[in-house]
């Protein structure tokens, strides 16, 4: 029964946003429906809303809560949803933390990218360097970056494999969002970079959204989650992702959750993973078929 009810919402849900994006074709064939992979059972884990895969350890997922929580990000096991543990960051607040992403450090490893960009945010990227060893521990901001735009928020942070950085816009429902780049000389400036040339997605949701975005490791496919629906994009080699996303998506396989926000590619590729907000939430995986 609830299958059928996930794919009533899906199939209703994703047709009306569908139907004012334009001709946005459903993908089934490329990724499987969810599976249960675990429950993120951890009190501290309620309004999850940015989740990224460590790239330097196996089966470890990186999450956090929304704003007013505490500038913590909480270390998941991805076969499990179990927290490992729980990373405070040092001399920063949780504003509106949105979301999450990974890009390669400047001088070498991992670093991991926590967005505080939300429309009670600092519009401030914190970039942080991932840890050798899983465990609970203070930890120091490696560099900032601050910008400006003229939009009000956002809630998706997508970073590509040579950690070109970029926002997706959330708007009112039925508008639809742009997609920014972040330029990295930005990090460690005192000045906020400002944002322009905006590119407008042919997406919309039946609510307010975007609400989480990813770009895959080999920086090949381009995840973003309204509410409703998971589109997707495969960009083609020597074209830039604004222009790919310029272009009408497909719609992948999404069973609704009650407020999902979060969503990730695995660090091979070979699916993604969504979280919503609440306490008990399951952890789901869509394989690659």
């Amino acid at each position: 029964m609830m299958v059928q009810w996930g794919l009533f919402v899906c199939l209703s849900a994703v047709c009306i946003s569908a139907a004012a994006a334009g001709k946005v074709v459903t993908a089934d064939s490329l990724f499987a429906p969810r599976r249960e992979v675990g429950i993120v059972t951890s009190s501290q884990v309620d309004e999850a809303s940015g989740l990224a895969a460590s790239r330097r350890h196996p089966n470890v997922l990186y999450t956090h809560n929304d704003h007013g929580g505490k500038p913590d990000v909480i270390v998941l096991n991805a076969t499990t949803g179990k927290r490992l543990a729980t990373w405070t960051i040092r001399g920063v607040q949780n504003e509106d933390w949105e979301d999450l992403a990974m890009v390669p450090c400047p001088d070498n490893g991992w670093c991991l990218l926590i967005g505080d960009i939300g429309d009670q945010g600092t519009n401030t990227i914190y970039r942080i360097k991932e840890p050798d060893v899983i465990r609970t521990e203070t930890l120091n901001v490696d560099a900032s970056l601050k910008y400006s735009w003229n939009e009000d928020e956002s809630e998706s942070l997508l970073t590509d494999p040579q950690g070109e950085m970029y926002l997706v816009t959330k708007v009112d429902a039925g508008q639809r969002p742009k997609v920014y780049n972040v330029p990295k000389i930005g990090w460690g400036s005192p000045n906020p970079v400002r944002l322009s040339n905006g590119v407008t997605l042919p997406i919309t949701s039946v609510k307010n959204g975007p609400l989480g975005g990813d770009i895959s490791p080999d920086g090949s496919e381009i995840l973003v989650k309204t509410r409703e629906a998971v589109y997707y994009w495969r960009k083609q080699d020597g074209d830039t992702y604004e222009n790919t996303m310029r272009q009408t998506p497909q719609s992948l396989p999404y069973t609704r959750e009650p407020q999902g926000e979060a969503i990730c590619w695995s660090p091979s590729g070979n699916g993604y993973y969504t979280l919503s907000e609440g306490l008990d939430q399951p952890l789901y995986f869509y394989a690659r078929l």
